[in-house]
C-alpha cells in the first residue's frame, strides 16, 4: 500500500488533541491550549493522521518561542518531508521576527537535533528549565 501523501496545515486545537500528553502538561501548568498561539503554526500530516505541530509565539516584541510536537514512529520518509516543511516554516518566521529561540529538554536526544537542522545554535544549558527540575539547552537563531 502506498504512503498517504504529507501535507502541511495550519495547525488547529483538532490537531493538537493527537498529542494528549502535551494538553495534559498545559492543563497541570495551568493553561489551556489557547497558551499555543495557532497563528503561527503548522500541522504536518498523513491522510487523517496528525505526524507533527510546531510554531511560534510572540514573547517580546521581534522576539519567538518556538515550539513543536512530534508524533512517534515516523518513516524515514515523513522525517523527511517533516524537515523540510519546519526548515521553510522557520525561514518564513525570521521575516516576520529578528529572533527565534527554543528550549529542549537535555534528557531528549532525539529533539537535540531538530533546532541544528533548523539553523539554530545552541547558546547555553538552562538549569532546572521544568517543574521536575529537568535542565533544557537554549537555542537561538536571528536574522541576518
Amino acid at each position: 500500500m502506498p504512503a498517504e501523501p504529507v501535507r502541511v496545515v495550519p495547525c488547529t486545537r483538532d490537531h493538537l488533541a493527537a498529542f494528549p500528553a502535551f494538553l495534559a502538561s498545559l492543563a497541570a501548568a495551568g493553561y489551556g491550549v489557547e497558551a499555543v498561539a495557532l497563528a503561527d503554526a503548522e500541522a504536518v500530516c498523513a491522510g487523517e493522521r496528525v505526524l507533527a505541530c510546531y510554531g511560534v509565539r510572540s514573547i517580546y516584541p521581534g522576539v519567538a518561542d518556538g515550539w513543536g510536537l512530534v508524533a512517534p514512529g515516523l518513516s524515514r520518509a515523513e522525517r523527511f518531508h517533516l524537515g523540510r516543511a519546519a526548515v521553510r516554516f522557520m525561514a518564513r518566521m525570521l521575516t516576520q521576527y529578528h529572533r527565534v529561540e527554543a528550549r529542549v529538554r537535555v534528557d531528549f536526544p532525539e529533539a537535540l537535533k531538530v533546532p541544528l537542522l533548523l539553523g539554530m545554535t545552541p547558546e547555553g544549558r538552562v538549569a532546572c528549565y521544568d517543574a521536575d527540575g529537568t535542565d533544557h539547552i537554549l537555542f537561538g537563531r536571528t536574522r541576518r
